[in-house]
């Protein structure tokens, strides 16, 4: 039994030292299979310690934040926050996830040679 999203971390090292990733769905890994013949994907994405914390508490949160008072304040926060960034703000920062394979049927979690890190740029 898998645990539930926002629940299941592992550290990846994007070249200045280990940094705690978060297990989250992604919707392309139901097409993945298909296209890779691999069963057992998982996504990770680096996250801070507040966002984990708030992942694991959104599972208990759901009810009231789906409430329609909570949606109406959330909404209006968002619209009188600042803009999103600018062409050049997302030009300069870069996503970082990880990638972990393991080889078909090694319980150790033998790993093949390749690369285990993926950066977004």
């Amino acid at each position: 039994m898998q645990p539930p999203e926002g629940v299941k971390t592992r550290s990846f090292d994007f070249g200045t030292g280990p940094v705690t990733c978060l297990r989250v769905p992604w919707g392309d890994l139901a097409t993945a299979f298909y296209s890779t013949g691999i069963s057992n994907i998982e996504v990770y994405l680096a996250v801070s310690g507040g966002q984990r914390l708030f992942a694991r508490l959104a599972r208990w949160l759901a009810p009231v934040l789906a409430a329609r008072p909570v949606q109406a304040f959330l909404k209006s926060r968002v619209q009188a926050g600042k803009a999103g960034p600018s062409t050049q703000e997302r030009r300069r920062e870069h996503g970082r996830g990880g990638l972990e394979r393991r080889m078909a049927g090694s319980r150790g979690g033998r790993r093949p040679p390749g690369p285990a890190v993926l950066r977004q740029r």
